[in-house]
């Protein structure tokens, strides 16, 4: 061998760069080309009409005829769809969609989340879902179950009442769901956005093929039986039990024992007919009580709600506020998630002491819930004047665009009595 060549010639070294450079590039462009495929497989749908699985007792509220005209991921907005509830009451207990994940094999590590929203698109009670519900591959129908929510109620002949369902998969170019729409209805019920901000238009006239699934209490709440393993409720009422006072045994107020139910005074605005209830992620239900004798002192409260959810409730605590027409905090109060049940009753929540108010006083609840537990509160329609609002804080209350009364009532020990 010549002496060049065992220095190394600079054409064989250019020779092997290049050969090598070569086979990276084909390797590259392979892997590329795989992913390419992928992604084309994942853009490609069948529009074969096709029906989820009938569920016994059940209605479901839809505006497409099973065919998808097409898919959109939307990546970090979500899907609204508007459902008009038939008269009666009846409570959505499943929601279905017909789409697809795409991304990676595996799924990720993500919830998504669907959210019972009002007329106005305000969140009434989110449920967060595995990411790994859905599967890659063509578009199926997935029937997902939620905790039954009662929608609002009305009678035949009544302005029907409506409400929308936003589903929002927070997805991005790497991972995400396609969700099918249908161009068969000639009106479009579907709009874009996230709960509690303004909903936009959708510029074609499509709906997405997402439906509502209710049913009546009844059925509702015999599932929710059935997964609890009987250990859950029935239905509740259509008309609640009068709530019992703060000092009733055994939910006597700590060093009240010998208060007697006659020194009480029980404060109220509702009529004992709940018309809709609400759940709050951030902050709860705020009320004002007026025109309260000078000297009265707080010593309870009565709430009408209900628990939803899996968590261990005994470890998880709401807040009570007592406030003067400033937001001034005068005093506290605590309660378990325990304390309700998975159907609606009254809750005794007892103050820290006695707390003597002014003539206008707030009282503002912080339930500290989530998509995961927490509490509904129920509301009446049926009044004149409100007294009502939303709060995420002591100090921050805010109105509520539509005619609600918390059904929460203050107990107050008559001014002179020790």
């Amino acid at each position: 061998m010549s002496q060049s060549l065992r220095r190394g010639s600079p054409f064989l070294l250019s020779a092997v760069f290049l050969l090598a450079l070569l086979a990276v590039m084909a390797a590259v462009g392979a892997r590329v080309w795989a992913q390419e495929a992928g992604a084309a497989a994942d853009r490609t749908f069948d529009s074969t009409p096709r029906e989820p699985a009938e569920i016994p007792g059940a209605t479901v509220l839809k505006h497409d005829d099973g065919t998808m005209d097409g898919k959109k991921d939307l990546q970090d907005k979500g899907y609204f769809v508007k459902f008009q509830c038939p008269p009666g009451e009846w409570y959505l207990v499943g929601v279905q969609i017909f789409g697809s994940r795409f991304g990676t094999v595996a799924p990720p590590k993500d919830d998504f989340i669907i959210t019972i929203c009002d007329s106005a698109f305000r969140q009434l009670m989110p449920t967060k879902k595995p990411y790994s519900t859905f599967e890659r591959g063509l578009e199926r129908w997935y029937t997902i179950d939620t905790y039954p929510f009662m929608l609002p109620p009305y009678s035949e002949g009544d302005p029907p009442r409506e409400f929308w369902i936003n589903v929002a998969f927070y997805g991005d170019r790497d991972r995400g769901v396609y969700v099918g729409y249908d161009t068969s209805d000639k009106i479009s019920y579907s709009k874009t956005g996230l709960p509690n901000e303004r909903a936009l238009s959708i510029p074609e006239r499509y709906n997405w093929m997402i439906r509502a699934v209710i049913a009546p209490k009844e059925v509702a709440f015999a599932a929710v039986t059935k997964q609890a393993g009987g250990g859950a409720t029935a239905a509740p009422p259509a008309r609640p039990a009068r709530p019992g006072t703060p000092t009733a045994p055994p939910t006597r107020p700590s060093g009240m024992s010998s208060t007697k139910p006659t020194d009480l005074v029980e404060l109220k605005y509702d009529d004992d007919k709940p018309n809709g209830k609400q759940n709050h992620l951030q902050g709860g239900p705020a009320k004002s009580f007026e025109k309260v004798p000078l000297g009265s002192k707080v010593v309870g409260i009565s709430i009408y709600g209900e628990r939803y959810g899996s968590a261990d409730a005994s470890k998880v605590f709401g807040d009570l506020y007592i406030m003067d027409n400033d937001l001034k905090v005068l005093g506290t109060g605590k309660f378990r998630h325990s304390d309700f049940e998975f159907n609606p009753k009254w809750v005794d929540v007892h103050t820290e002491g006695e707390i003597e108010v002014p003539e206008t006083f707030w009282i503002f609840i912080n339930s500290h819930s989530d998509g995961l537990r927490g509490i509904n509160f129920y509301y009446d329609t049926d009044v004149e004047t409100l007294h009502s609002k939303d709060g995420r804080a002591p100090d921050d209350l805010r109105p509520m665009g539509e005619k609600r009364e918390w059904m929460i009532r203050a107990y107050v020990k008559k001014p002179g009595r020790k």
